[in-house]
Order: C-alpha cells, then structure tokens, then sequence
C-alpha cells in the first residue's frame, strides 16, 4: 500500500469516527431538547385560554420552519426582539415560556444543520472552559438530598415533578435543578447557533433584535410610566410606587437588561457612511433609554449606567482613531474630552425631559428623584447583604454549597444557631433570594473555583475579542466586548443568574465568541489557553470527587449535629411533601402533591386534620385516600373547603421498616390558575402534624354518629332501632362483651352489589383475623371468631366506600362503608338499644359468604 493509499485510509477513518461522534452528538441534544419542550408543553394548560392560543400559535410558527427553512432569520429576530417580555422570575411562566422557545429554536437549528451536512467550526477551547464549568454546577447537585427528590419523583409522577421543577422558588431543593438545566439550555443554545453554517449572521441578528426589543420596552415602558400605555396585564409583578418596570417584573432588572444592550446601539455611530438623520435618530432612542433608566429609580442603574456610557463612548471614539491609524496620546486627550461632554449632555438632556417637559406635575418625580439619589451613597443594606453572603460561603469556601442554593443555605444556617451566618446575621426578618452581587452568588455556590472558572472564561473571552478586532477589524467585537463589561459592572450589585433573559445575554455574547478562530491570539496566549483548559478539567475532576465525598451534604449535617441538612429536620418523614407552612393556632401542615407519605414513630390513636382550599369542589370535588401500611383505612371526599379531623389507630409495626400513612388524591389543583393567588404549585390536600392521643380515647373510631332507623332487621333476630356507618376502616369497642358470645348485624346500601361484591374484614394486632363477603343490601348477623381478644382493638375494614352524592342517589355528602349494629348474645339491649326479638338463631344465607 501506497503512502497516499494510506493518507487517505487514514483521513477517510478520522472522518467516519468524527461522522459517528457528530451524530451520537447531535441525537443526545436532540433528545435533551425534546424533554425540555415536553415537559414544558403540559405547564401551559394550567394558564388561561388565551395565553396557551398565543404560545401555541408561535409554537405552530416555530415548526412551520422545518418546511421552509428560508424564513429561520426572520424567526429568530423576532424571537430576539420579544426578550424583554420575559424578563420575569426564573420560576414564573414567562420565564418557562422563554425556555421553551429556546428549546424550539435550537431543535430547529439543530435539524438545519443535518440537512445542510455542514459542520463549522468553533472555539474549541472557549466551548471546554464553558462545558467544565457547567460539569462542574452538576456535580454539585450531589449535594442535594437526592433520596427525597427522588421519593418526590416516585410518588408525583413525571408531570408534577417537572413542574415543580420549574415553578420551585430558590428556597426550594428543587430549585438548583431547574437553574442548572438553564445553564446547560442556554449553553446548547449557543452551541447550535455556533456551529451553524452562517454563525456569525445568525448572532448578529439575535442581537440585533435584542436591541430592537430593548428599545421598544423603554419607550412603551415611559408611555406606561405616564398611564398612556396599560401593561399591568402582562407583567408577573408591579412595583411600588411610580418606578418604571416597563414589560419586566422588577424596575431593577429593566434596568440591567437596558445596561447591556445599549453597547449595541452605539454600534451605529461606528458605520463608516453614518448620514446626520441616522446620528439623530441613535441620539433619540439613546436618550429615551437613558429616560427609562432614570425613571425605574434603580440606585444601581443610576453608578453603573454612566460607566456603561464612557466605556462605550470612549472606545468607540477611539476605534475610528485607530482605524485611521491616527492613534496618539493627543488623540486619546481629545477623545477624553468628547466622552466628558457627551456623556453628562445625554443625561442631563434626559433627566430634563423626565421633570421638565413630558409632564406638567413633576414634582412627585423629582422629589421622588432626589429621595433615591440621596441614597445612591449609602449601599447599606446590600453592604449587610455581601458580608452575611461570604459568612455562608466560608462554610465550604473552595469548592461551594452547591450551585444556585444561596437562598436554601441562608433559611439553613439561619435555623442553626452555632452557624457563621447566624453569628454575622445583621438583616432579621428579610431572607433574600439573592446576594445582589454576581460574584458573590458564584462563591456561595461553586466557591474560589467556580470564581476561577468564571473569571478565565470571560477572560479568555474579552482577549480573544479584542485580539480579533485588532486582527480582522471585526467591530461587532467591540459592542459585544462593551456588553460583557456592562454585565460584570452590574454584577457588583446584582445576582445576574435569577433573571433568564439577563442571563441569557452573557451566553450570547460567549456563543458570538466561538465563532471567532483562535489563530488571532498570540502563540503564547493559546498555548496559556490549552494549559488553563488542562487545569481547569483536573478541577471539575476533583470537584466532582469532593461533592461525592459529601452526598446528600451529609458533614454539613454532621458538623452541626442535624438528621438532615435543612430547615425542617421531619423533612426525612415526609414524603412527597411540600415544606411545613405555619398555620398559627392550627398549627403545621404540609401541602400533599398527587402522593406523599408520613412515616410514624409512634404508636397508639393518632389524630390528623386535613384541609382543602381548592376551588369548584361542589361541581368536582377531591377525593383523598388514606392507607395505612398499604391498606385503605380511610376515604373523604371534599365538597368544599372544609378542615377534617379524624382518629386513626395505629398498631405496633411488623418487622422493621415501621408504620407509615399513605395518602393519594384523585386531583392535584393549582392556586395560581384557580385564582388563589401567584402559587404555582400542584396541590393536593393539607395534612396536620399527627398528636398521639392516649388508648382510651381509640375506641369506636372511624364511625359516624348513631342513627335511627325503622328497619325491623327481618331475619337476623332482631328488632333495629339504631346503627351507625362505618367509614372504609372501623374501631370497635367491644371491651364490654367481654367473656360472652357476641355478634354484629351489618349490611351495605353500596349500588350494583350483586356484580361487585363488597369484602369486609376483622383485623386485630395488624393481621386479618376473619372476613365475609356481602352479596344483597339485608341485613347479615356475624359471629365474632373466637380467636378475637375483646380487650384489644378490632377493626373492621371494607374493600371500598361509597358516597351517595356522589353517585347520585342522595345529598349525603358522607364516605360510607357498612352499616353496623352491635348486639349481645343472650337476651337484652346493647349500647344501641337494639333488641333480641327472637332466640332462633340465623346461620349465613345466600346474600353472605365466609372467607
């Protein structure tokens, strides 16, 4: 064989393994976006009509591009330029709403991409330090207590975890898991929009269509602020007072999004043919930009805004010096001296146009103006903030608490009272979300290293930015460069990750950078870069190992002396719980999802409320079930919202795992769609805390009140004049029969008996001692065994209840299982009241078989 014979066998090899790589690749994204979007799909039906028309009809649009691919870019702009409609919490609907739309648009790439049979290629070493810091986030949800989220998994269903997942607040466990699937979304995102064919077009249209969405939130958020423009109906939050928040839910975070966007609108002034009409019209949208910043109030906007803006202008007069090649010292005075006019211009020309002109009554706003900016010195709070922040990251400071759990940590340590944090603690009463600081949230949740991971990123990032724009004059460079500075300036004083759309800005701006080859970076720098990759993957190793070494946060629990590492320390005996919710003088419950448990370490009569507040029961009411052990021991059906105590007996358990109570609903409900407020979550019943009462107080449990009757109880011996029902299991008092033959007369009104007959069971100590079958609705007279212990608890348990409204025959709202008259064996009255007329005794008949 030749040595080109073998050149290309070689070659052909490499590209047939690379061929298999790509779409062993490609099928492992495409499932992790199909699950995103399936597990998203279902959440929209818990929303009103007209919200799932809309999505649904850009859903419908979205895939009509798999057909006529041509109209991608037009998508993708108009994408971008929605934005800023979902800059809302990461838990909220728009945000869930966003991450679909990401999923979509990356599927659709992604299929472009095959049919185009065209790989491009990318950054490779931007793409690994990205990828190591992702690992490194999902390495650390081992510090999760992952037995729990997986019994809520089991006892859920695939349905209700995912959506818990996404609506769970950053108090939540599940919380960390939804941040960390964002990350690896938006990174995947990028990934098929970097290895697109026409990449560097594609991101230069989302960020078009950024800026373009950036500009019209500001100027229908101005038009709102002057109660021109309604939006209260579309936004999740509204803030206090008069601030604007245009389409987001927080002044603030308006403000952020506008910081980072602005770099690209000044990316006008850089065209080389720009005409004096354009130049006016970059001033006017700059300048209601700059209206809208003033107006949201944010403190943090009013230090960080005027850093964005010499930045920008600064570099940007100072790139036509360089373009020209007229770079000099005096240049760099000159340019100096127009960054400090044309800054303090543009501003002082807005905050003219807030208090002066757009409204006549404009004392409320600039006394409101001045309120803040006196306070604009004075970062106290958020100085409280930062120090109680590095209190919790030096509980584990080098490799961190896990990713996205600051709120979860702060409610943690702040219930253990030998905790730094609780030593430190200066804000009583007031747990944030967030650190307000993007720095500090990285150190709480990944420690120094995960710092070190964001830090070589972005500086990998801004040298090869500035690197290819020096080489290939590639100006874009510099407005992406300017938005990734706006982003860290503004991290100094807020948690970039809890916003998506925010978030989502910093991703673009790394996937724009992948699309940059690494041959403009000196020799040196790539050869630094390969080393800081190598290091940085021994790190992701290590870390993976160390939160290995602490699963489940086992020796954060251990250093403090908890059963668990969290806040509530039954956590490990509720199952498929919600947190506890106090509930003043009624005390704690915990919301069920669709199936929980409640492990019992006691024995005896347990009493338990519960409570429902769904709405529309009397139309579809709520069925619970109750089982013990996994026998059925109770059913109620809520018809409206009502609180239910009931009496359980619990016998000693069999072996070692102990008794446990389970309970299922027929309906999970959420409060949010049924207008009971902003809670998201699927809710089932609320279950008390259980109080173990003394043994006396556990006879005759699991009955309803005696009734009367007129039945004469023909053939069984007996004249009837009460009974009660028993409910689906029964704790009888037999202690007063004791040492004398004794037997209950019992019958059920269930319908269609004779196709399904009703099984009726005697259990004592935990084991069925006895059980007959009821075949008609008469009346049936039953001996007890003898093996009965008349001095110990007997219950006696049906396979099924009936609810007579339910079913349709009657108002009664009641569970009903047999109904039951008690009777001696020789001559008298019983509790009842009920008489032996006969001494003939009745064997079973046709309507009633022994088991």
């Amino acid at each position: 064989m030749s040595a080109a014979e073998i050149t290309c066998y070689d070659f052909g090899k490499v590209g047939h393994d690379f061929s298999v790589r790509q779409n062993l690749r490609d099928s492992l994204i495409f499932l992790y976006l199909s699950a995103n979007v399936a597990v998203r799909l279902p959440i929209l039906f818990q929303y009103p009509l007209i919200l799932q028309g809309i999505i649904f009809a850009a859903l419908f649009g979205c895939f009509f591009l798999f057909v006529y691919p041509r109209f991608f870019k037009i998508f993708l702009f108009l994408f971008a330029c929605s934005l800023p409609w979902y800059g809302s919490h990461s838990y909220h609907i728009h945000n869930i709403v966003f991450e679909l739309f990401i999923s979509v648009f990356a599927v659709i790439c992604l299929v472009q991409k095959r049919q185009q049979a065209k790989f491009d290629s990318i950054n490779n070493k931007l793409a690994l330090l990205i990828g190591c810091y992702i690992l490194l986030a999902c390495f650390s949800l081992l510090l999760l207590p992952f037995s729990h989220i997986g019994s809520i998994l089991h006892l859920w269903g695939w349905r209700d975890f995912f959506s818990a997942v996404l609506h769970a607040a950053p108090e939540s466990i599940l919380y960390p898991l939804s941040a960390v699937n964002r990350l690896l979304l938006f990174f995947v995102f990028i990934f098929q929009i970097s290895t697109h064919a026409e990449n560097n077009r594609l991101f230069r249209i989302v960020f078009s269509g950024l800026v373009s969405g950036a500009v019209l939130a500001a100027f229908i958020g101005i038009l709102n602020h002057y109660q021109w423009f309604p939006l209260e109906w579309l936004r999740s939050t509204v803030a206090s007072g008069t601030r604007l928040q245009s389409v987001f839910g927080n002044p603030g975070w308006f403000a952020e999004f506008l910081a980072i966007s602005i770099p690209f609108i000044l990316l006008g002034f850089l065209h080389p043919n720009i005409r004096k009409v354009t130049k006016l019209m970059l001033f006017g949208i700059l300048i209601i930009c700059e209206m809208a910043i003033i107006l949201t109030y944010s403190r943090t906007g009013w230090l960080i805004y005027p850093l964005v803006l010499v930045s920008c202008w600064f570099v940007f007069y100072l790139s036509k010096r360089i373009d020209a090649g007229t770079l000099s010292w005096s240049a760099v005075g000159k340019t100096s001296v127009k960054v400090i006019v044309s800054v303090p211009l543009t501003i002082i020309v807005s905050y003219f146009l807030v208090t002066g002109v757009v409204r006549q009554d404009t004392s409320n706003t600039a006394n409101l103006l001045q309120q803040r900016f006196s306070k604009i010195s004075n970062p106290a709070a958020r100085k409280k903030i930062w120090q109680e922040s590095i209190a919790i990251g030096l509980e584990a400071p080098i490799f961190g608490l896990g990713y996205e759990s600051y709120k979860h940590q702060v409610l943690t340590l702040a219930s253990i009272p030998g905790s730094l944090y609780s030593k430190k603690r200066q804000i009583k009463n007031i747990d944030f979300d967030t650190p307000h600081n993007h720095y500090l949230q990285i150190f709480v949740s990944n420690g120094i290293v995960g710092l070190f991971f964001w830090i070589s990123i972005v500086l990998y990032t801004v040298v090869l930015l500035f690197y290819d724009l020096k080489t290939n004059k590639h100006y874009f460079n510099i407005a992406v460069l300017l938005s990734i500075l706006a982003f860290h300036q503004y991290g100094f004083a807020q948690s970039m990750q809890y916003v998506g759309v925010i978030w989502f800005v910093i991703f673009l701006c790394f996937g724009y950078t992948m699309t940059l080859n690494e041959q403009a970076l000196p020799p040196a720098m790539r050869q630094a870069a390969t080393v800081s990759v190598l290091f940085l993957s021994f790190l992701t190793v290590a870390g993976g190992i160390v939160y290995a070494d602490n699963f489940q946060s086992r020796k954060f629990a251990e250093k403090y002396g908890l059963h668990v590492y969290g806040t509530d320390q039954d956590s490990y005996r509720y199952l498929g719980f919600y947190p506890e919710e106090n509930w003043g003088k009624k005390g704690i419950f915990r919301w069920t999802g669709r199936k929980a448990i409640m492990k019992l370490d006691s024995i005896g009569v347990m009493e338990v409320n519960y409570s429902c507040d769904a709405s529309g029961l009397s139309s579809k009411p709520l069925i619970l079930d109750v089982s013990r052990n996994g026998h059925l021991i109770d059913q109620i059906t809520f018809w409206n919202n009502r609180l239910v105590t009931r009496k359980y007996f619990v016998p000693p358990a069999k072996g070692s795992s102990g008794n446990q109570l389970e309970f299922q609903v027929s309906r999970t409900w959420n409060p949010k769609k049924e207008g009971g407020g902003g809670d998201s979550r699927m809710l089932g019943v609320a279950v008390s805390e259980p109080k173990f009462l003394p043994l006396s107080s556990g006879q005759n449990l699991g009955c309803y009140s005696w009734q009367a009757t007129v039945d004469r109880g023909e053939g069984t011996g007996y004249q009837l004049l009460k009974y009660r029902w028993t409910r689906q299991e029964a704790v009888l008092d037999f202690s007063s029969h004791r040492g004398r033959p004794f037997a209950l007369l019992v019958k059920s009104d269930q319908p269609y008996i004779k196709n399904y007959p009703l099984k009726v069971e005697f259990v004592q100590h935990g084991s069925i001692v006895d059980s007959f079958t009821l075949l008609d609705h008469r009346w049936k007279r039953i001996s007890l065994p003898s093996v009965v212990n008349y001095d110990k608890p007997v219950a006696i348990r049906v396979n099924r209840t009936w609810n007579p409204r339910f079913e349709g025959y009657s108002d009664d709202p009641r569970d009903l299982g047999v109904a039951v008259a008690l009777v001696p064996g020789d001559a008298g009255e019983d509790v009842s009241g009920n008489r032996k007329v006969s001494m003939r005794r009745h064997e079973p008949e046709g309507g009633q078989t022994r088991q």
